[in-house]
């Protein structure tokens, strides 16, 4: 899952190398960063070094899993800066994932993030980009088209179709009966893609 992984496992933590610190304290976070809320932006409120200036947004750009996410470095620790951002909202640090509901990994306004756990985070995904339809939850085999869909771990089989359109229709009514996001499957956002 990499250093970021499972919060449940890192609760609180961040990694120097390969030791685990405790996070920053909400109060550090807003003592040394000011949140924009209509950009979903991070800005240092005071130049500390030569790489930190007042005013500059704070973070870089970091790639996973072919996305395009901010990461910020507070005293020691790099931070999914979407997780910084709900922290300061909120006055706590996350327990679970935060979901970006549009999909864009740099879109941080609040607006835009939920906490939610892995399994309602899977049920926000885009459509895989080796999708050989171009739906999510159909795939071709023998000249047909095979519906399925994923839920809690198991997948589900919605049968086998004549065309594209109604095997799509059979995972669309599925997405809604089993409460998938109305995002889910949705084409990748431009970051997705520059980080491919």
């Amino acid at each position: 899952m990499g250093w970021f992984g499972d919060p449940s496992v890192l609760q609180g933590f961040c990694f120097i190398g390969n030791n685990m610190k405790k996070h920053p304290t909400v109060e550090r976070l807003k003592e040394l960063l000011a949140y924009d809320e209509a950009s979903g932006q991070l800005v240092w409120k005071y130049s500390r070094g030569n790489q930190v200036y007042a005013g500059r947004v704070a973070g870089s750009l970091f790639s996973a899993r072919g996305k395009m996410y901010y990461i910020v470095r507070v005293d020691g620790c790099s931070i999914l800066a979407h997780r910084v951002v709900w922290a300061m909202w909120y006055g706590v640090w996350p327990n679970k994932h935060i979901d970006h509901i549009d999909g864009d990994g740099l879109n941080n306004r609040v607006c835009n993030i939920r906490e939610v756990d892995q399994g309602e985070n899977n049920r926000n995904a885009a459509a895989r980009k080796d999708s050989k339809t171009g739906v999510t939850g159909v795939r071709m085999r023998g000249g047909k088209f095979i519906s399925t869909i994923r839920v809690n771990g198991e997948d589900i089989w919605l049968g086998v179709y004549a065309t594209i359109d109604e095997a799509s229709k059979a995972r669309a009514d599925a997405s809604i009966k089993y409460g998938f996001h109305p995002n889910h499957g949705r084409k990748t956002v431009n970051n997705e893609r520059e980080a491919a």
